[in-house]
């Protein structure tokens, strides 16, 4: 390592992939992430699509495609595990008294 070098660059060196290795593109990451890492992904391209350079730009709304889909199919799964297990909890008998209606009396002329 070089005198110059900087902190960061001598405990975390610049990674070196072979020739030939597959490396993940950001919207191939995206069903991979964790909700919380994709609403924050999702806010910061929504921002490049306003204040980015035209590559930003293109990326960005690559990835606001990707991460607002794969949030809608994680809304759509939840839902759906909702009510399933709505529909297998057993019901609760209800601890209301029932009303007591009287039956009006018919009245003999």
């Amino acid at each position: 390592m070089c005198v110059g070098a900087t902190l960061s660059m001598r405990r975390f060196p610049p990674l070196a992939y072979p020739a030939g290795s597959l490396i993940m593109t950001l919207v191939e990451k995206v069903p991979h992430m964790s909700d919380q890492h994709l609403v924050t992904l999702l806010a910061n391209a929504k921002r490049m699509l306003v204040n980015g350079t035209a590559p930003q730009q293109a990326t960005a709304g690559e990835v606001v495609t990707a991460a607002e889909a794969e949030l809608a199919i994680r809304k759509v799964a939840h839902l759906e595990a909702l009510a399933a297990k709505r529909a297998a909890a057993p019901k609760k008998p209800s601890t209301r008294k029932a009303k007591v209606v009287a039956e009006p009396v018919a009245e003999e002329a």
